[in-house]
């Protein structure tokens, strides 16, 4: 390769470990997001019969996997997974705000909200490449029904329930970013837990700042 690492290879396709197969006969890892396949002795793409489903990250089923930057859990995977998602709808929403909202301070902090979730979003990418975790494509059915109801607000009224949805959401992701930085045994999770910490916690401050957040609607700690 490039940077100077030997890649094993058939028919000129690279090959590689899937961390979700645990066992012989495991192929959790055949058709994952249309991307990886398992490869047949001819160099071929496996046919749709070897498959088992897609992988799902936060399954936990395959438990803990021996990296070079240290053990990667279950939690550390998820870790990844919920920053992915929160970008994924994070990102438009606050594009959004920019647009839509009537006040000036929440334009301005949903343009700041976009903006740093566009660099966590490749950060978070970087990082589960680099950890062979598979990330989701599109925003999750509770986040698409929270950019649904955001469409269909104007006013005072969307600029309350912006405020409101976005920040009840970093709450619930800054909890799983604070619990992994806390104890995982990855470096390379850790240290992006570190920054995702920061910038949670960030858009956090910055949304309680417009006056709009309801307290009471906030999930109680455990």
């Amino acid at each position: 390769r490039q940077d100077g690492r030997w890649q094993l290879t058939l028919a000129g396709w690279p090959l590689y470990r899937f961390a979700g197969d645990r066992r012989a006969g495991d192929v959790k890892g055949q058709n994952v997001s249309g991307v990886w396949f398992a490869i047949t002795p001819d160099g071929k793409k496996a046919g749709g019969g070897l498959a088992s489903g897609p992988y799902d990250p936060n399954s936990g089923e395959d438990g803990t996997t021996p990296t070079r930057f240290g053990p990667l859990s279950a939690a550390d995977r998820d870790l990844l997974v919920k920053v992915r998602e929160a970008g994924l709808w994070a990102v438009p929403a606050g594009q959004q705000a920019q647009q839509r909202a009537q006040s000036r301070q929440v334009q301005d902090a949903g343009g700041q909200l976009a903006e740093q979730h566009l660099q966590l979003d490749a950060d978070v990418r970087s990082v589960a490449a680099r950890l062979r975790v598979v990330l989701p494509s599109k925003p999750n059915a509770e986040q698409q029904k929270w950019m649904d109801e955001l469409s269909a607000t104007s006013g005072k009224e969307y600029d309350k329930l912006f405020v409101n949805r976005l920040r009840a959401a970093h709450g619930k992701v800054f909890t799983v970013v604070a619990q992994v930085r806390a104890s995982t045994r990855n470096s390379l999770v850790r240290a992006f837990a570190q920054r995702a910490v920061d910038i949670v916690m960030e858009h956090m401050t910055l949304l309680e700042k417009t006056g709009l957040v309801d307290g009471s609607a906030l999930a109680q700690p455990p």
